[in-house]
């Protein structure tokens, strides 16, 4: 790995970097009313509403379907709207983000989000939710023709031809013949890969990207047609069908929904539930991969400082300060290791762990995607780098992915209706007490106390 030269870029845009994250949090936090710092550490705890969320997400997930096809499709779109469109290279950034913006961010706040949620989550933007699939398919097929007629120099546009994406085949050219030298956890990979090199690394990377974006091209289209052939077919059938078709389903949709909110009402109170618990595996790899986003953001901008790329190791910068004040704000990283601990042995996902989870992977992971994936080449000093960055990219695609599913495939019960779900059983409760109380005072043994930890669970 390279080494940045110390001179006033490299301590300029680290300062900037930095300045420019402490704004933002210092306004993000007076906008919440928030402390900047905590002034109050609490020590690390395991009560039944710190599992509240994580029991919803649960129960959602055991009855999703086609959760597999789901996040797959997810991350094709990830993958391409994020990775691909800032890893083209194609047309100077000052053309091409404006342009990115109208595609994306416009249509996302006029169809479905606000301003603070889009700062807040800005990877909404490129799912696929309110907005149609023919849109979403005409938004990338209008944003390849664009890439390709600049690269062609069509309708004039040969001016907007960004200096670095031409640099892409010497780099690979470099690269040519270089042998892939893996870090020591890792090394014996090199044996097992005698003829990888740094063009094979690069052109796989870019072999994935464009099958990628094929398939996700595919898909949508897919999608359209059938949408097309589904709403043809709706003509055929009367009103009164389509009415008791769309009644049917709402009545399905509320069964379903009250047994999942009864299901999130045992999990909290700890009962016995048909609902599988998480494993600790996935636990322990998702608290592994928001470790490994941290550190692969670190190697990003010390890169991006060793081949004097200042302006977008600034930008790096401003992107990991900023995730960091606000985790630290918050205190919840200084519990961390004891919440996955709590959340492996419940088997349920506890609320800092899911907390910190949603900063990183709803504000962090995308823009670090887009930074990495339009500085893949820029950056790259040699075969190592190579294979470190597009696996960071591929890493960051999937945590971003299974964010996006969590927060708009899922069908989560709301708080109400888990309420509601334990009315009845509260009340048939409170009648057992009274009638244990009652038996304590005649025969004088005393079971008061038996309800006690039921009380406490079956609070907020």
């Amino acid at each position: 790995m390279a080494v940045p030269e110390l001179n006033t870029y490299v301590g300029l845009a680290v300062v900037l970097g930095a300045f420019a994250a402490l704004v933002a949090v210092l306004i993000q936090q007076w906008w919440q009313n928030k402390p900047l710092l905590a002034t109050k550490f609490e020590e690390p705890t395991a009560l039944p509403k710190d599992f509240h969320s994580g029991a919803r997400i649960l129960v959602a997930k055991s009855h999703a379907e086609w959760s597999f096809a789901r996040k797959t499709f997810r991350f094709l779109e990830v993958f391409v709207n994020i990775a691909w469109v800032f890893g083209s290279m194609a047309v100077r950034p000052y053309a091409w983000l404006p342009v990115v913006f109208m595609a994306y961010a416009l249509p996302a706040y006029c169809l479905e989000w606000t301003v603070c949620q889009l700062w807040e989550q800005p990877a909404l933007a490129f799912a696929l939710h309110g907005l149609p699939a023919a849109v979403a398919l005409i938004r990338i097929v209008l944003l390849f023709a664009f890439t390709h007629m600049v690269r062609a120099e069509a309708l004039g546009l040969g001016i907007l031809r960004n200096p670095d994406g031409w640099k892409i085949g010497y780099r690979i050219e470099w690269l040519q013949g270089q042998k892939v030298h893996f870090p020591w956890p890792l090394c014996f990979l090199e044996e097992l890969l005698p003829e990888s090199s740094g063009e094979g690394v690069v052109g796989g990377y870019f072999l994935i990207r464009t099958g990628c974006f094929l398939l996700y091209v595919l898909i949508l289209a897919s999608v359209v047609c059938f949408n097309t052939y589904k709403g043809l077919a709706s003509y055929t059938t009367s009103a009164q069908e389509q009415a008791l078709q769309a009644e049917e389903e709402k009545s399905l949709k509320q069964k379903e929904r009250s047994e999942q909110a009864a299901m999130v009402k045992d999990l909290r109170m700890g009962r016995d539930s048909a609902v599988k618990q998480e494993t600790a595996f996935w636990i322990y790899f998702d608290a592994v991969l928001v470790v490994y986003d941290m550190i692969s953001d670190l190697v990003t901008v010390w890169t991006l400082l060793a081949v004097k790329r200042y302006e977008l190791a600034s930008m790096m910068v401003f992107i990991f300060i900023r995730s960091v004040l606000l985790q630290v704000s918050s205190g919840k990283p200084r519990t961390f290791i004891a919440d996955v601990q709590a959340s492996v042995h419940r088997g349920i996902r506890h609320q800092n762990f899911l907390d910190i989870l949603q900063e990183e992977r709803g504000f962090e992971a995308p823009f670090s995607l887009m930074l990495t994936s339009y500085s893949l080449l820029v950056c790259v000093n040699d075969v190592s780098s190579a294979l470190r960055q597009s696996i960071s990219i591929l890493v960051s695609a999937y945590g971003l992915a299974n964010f996006i599913y969590i927060q708009l495939d899922l069908n989560l019960v709301d708080e109400e209706e888990i309420q509601r779900a334990g009315v009845l059983e509260n009340a048939v409760e409170e009648v057992i007490h009274a009638s244990k109380s009652w038996k304590s005072w005649i025969f004088g043994s005393d079971q008061s106390n038996s309800r006690t930890g039921l009380v406490l669970f079956s609070e907020e």
